[in-house]
């Protein structure tokens, strides 16, 4: 996690030296984070938000720590029961395997990672996450407040775990307003 978050901080240099919000979902969550600290650790432009959604705070153990072993055909059970196995895939078994191979790669990286405690991002994190989210509850999504010393929020929305995908939780239009709102503000920005 800490090499894929410095790579994405190196390509991406040229735009994060520019107001920007970082947003992650899911797993998502946690490369935004990592790519926020180092940042800050590199002396660079902060994030004027760190957006998050369907995401356990770093500090936290991750509700799926148990499914990284389940041969295919758990995984896709289990994928499915959530609502993560797009339809395309139930049409097409033949690429199933490909699939798995790559959500059992994201599942890797992030429990792989291990959390240490560093000092508090400077810049406000907004968190989002779903009323009928089987993996990720409003107490793990709560735990990102210790992770800034600058605002917080956290609202709950209609949906699962996959917000991100579903146009109609909401999380487009609440994330689109709250950068609009961030990159337009008067206010003194981080840096």
């Amino acid at each position: 996690m800490t090499i894929l978050a410095e790579l994405l901080a190196h390509d991406l240099a040229d735009v994060l030296d520019e107001p920007h919000v970082l947003f992650g979902h899911s797993m998502g969550g946690l490369v935004a984070h990592q790519v926020a600290k180092h940042r800050w650790a590199a002396g660079k432009r902060m994030a004027d938000a760190l957006v998050v959604a369907a995401c356990p705070a770093p500090h936290l153990v991750s509700p799926l720590a148990t499914v990284v072993d389940l041969d295919d055909a758990r995984l896709a059970i289990g994928l499915d029961t959530i609502g993560g196995l797009p339809p395309e895939l139930l049409d097409r078994p033949q690429w199933m395997s490909t699939f798995l191979e790559g959500v059992r790669a994201d599942l890797k990286l992030c429990f792989a990672h291990s959390y240490r405690a560093e000092p508090r991002l400077p810049c406000a994190i907004h968190v989002f996450g779903g009323e009928h989210d089987p993996l990720v509850r409003r107490s793990a999504l709560a735990g990102w407040r210790r992770h800034t010393s600058a605002s917080f929020t956290l609202k709950m929305l209609d949906g699962n775990h996959f917000l991100a995908s579903d146009e109609n939780s909401g999380l487009r239009s609440e994330v689109f307003a709250l950068v609009e709102n961030v990159t337009h503000s008067d206010a003194p920005r981080p840096q």
